[in-house]
């Protein structure tokens, strides 16, 4: 199951949110659309998955919380580096989970 950040970080080119889930609800791939999750992993601040993968059985049974999507890998890796800089302009640490866990 993926939640949405309040603070979601949105990429140019990304379908409405309520496509988005749709897609999921309906088990619909969304050709190059990337979504950034926090880490499930302690070592580690953000993931990021092809909506592909997400559609896996396996992975809905998980708990993700995205905090940021886009449209193609290249983006998604540029709007990862974003969400890293802003938390770390905000906060002046790499907390990421701090910086989305008021809206958690």
């Amino acid at each position: 199951m993926i939640r949405w950040s309040d603070k979601l970080y949105k990429g140019k080119g990304v379908p409405p949110l309520h496509e988005v889930n749709w897609n999921i609800r309906h088990n619909a791939g969304m050709a190059e659309i990337y979504y950034i999750v926090l880490s499930q992993r302690k070592d580690e601040l953000l993931e990021i998955y092809p909506s592909y993968v997400m559609m896996q059985p396996h992975l809905k049974e998980k708990d993700f919380y995205a905090v940021g999507i886009a449209r193609g890998y290249t983006y998604a890796l540029k709007l990862t580096r974003d969400i890293i800089d802003d938390v770390y302009q905000s906060t002046g640490t790499f907390d990421v989970e701090e910086f989305f866990k008021e809206d958690t």
